[in-house]
């Protein structure tokens, strides 16, 4: 019996200071890795870059994002719901510019009310943190490694309620550490720069070899970052334990 596969990704993110709001050209804003044109389980767009925009078909890159990377190697079917900026609880937040928050996605997701086989339906939650972002090697603070392990601990929980119910955790700090920091370092994974190809709002850019670059444009993973993190995330899955 051939499965179809489900992939569900949601976004939730986390502010270490809630009255810090992220500031574009600064690293302190953290890495989105969310960003595509719709948040409603439809199609996405071809990941196509049509100039001058420097989003491929929406997306915050220029190509496929990590979720439709997996998705494509299993054969699954992909109904995303991330939605760029979304932090966990509105109500923690109420000044929020971008009121959106991951209760938002679920109640979506919950609405529909899919017909979808639990044994072939993958929820992938995204967790994130801005101001002191747990993918940067220089600005992880206890702040942020505490709310992660809160988030660990909870799915813990969840999975001790029923063994059947099995969690996997792939934390991509692990990429950031290896690129940016000197064990293996960017040149191991074929990079020639850690910063961003496309530095400005459009294509016009002098971006000739995005493949080679860490970021596409700043704090926006590149196609082959996202390429990475979707091989890094099947690994996890093919390798991890029950405990």
């Amino acid at each position: 019996m051939k499965f179809s596969w489900v992939l569900l990704p949601f976004f939730l993110c986390a502010l270490a200071e809630a009255d810090v709001l992220p500031r574009q050209g600064s690293n302190e804003a953290g890495v989105h890795l969310a960003v595509q044109p719709r948040h409603d389980g439809g199609p996405l767009a071809p990941a196509v870059i049509i100039p001058p925009s420097p989003f491929a078909g929406g997306r915050s890159t220029n190509g496929k994002l990590w979720v439709e990377n997996i998705a494509d190697a299993v054969g699954a079917t992909l109904m995303d719901y991330a939605w760029s900026s979304a932090v966990t609880n509105i109500s923690l937040w109420p000044s929020n510019p971008r009121p959106r928050d991951f209760i938002m996605q679920t109640t979506m997701f919950l609405k529909q009310a899919n017909e979808l086989d639990p044994d072939t339906t993958l929820p992938l939650p995204m967790p994130a943190t801005f101001s002191s972002p747990m993918f940067t090697v220089e600005e992880r603070d206890a702040k942020g490694e505490a709310w992660l392990q809160s988030i660990f601990d909870g799915l813990m929980a969840f999975h001790a309620q029923d063994l059947l119910r099995n969690v996997a955790f792939a934390n991509f700090a692990t990429i950031w550490d290896g690129v940016l920091g000197s064990d293996p370092g960017y040149r191991a994974f074929g990079y020639v720069n850690t910063g961003p190809c496309s530095p400005g709002p459009t294509t016009h850019s002098n971006c000739s070899d995005p493949d080679h670059y860490f970021e596409w444009f700043w704090g926006h993973p590149s196609r082959v970052t996202h390429k990475i993190m979707a091989d890094y995330v099947r690994e996890v899955l093919d390798n991890c334990r029950v405990l």
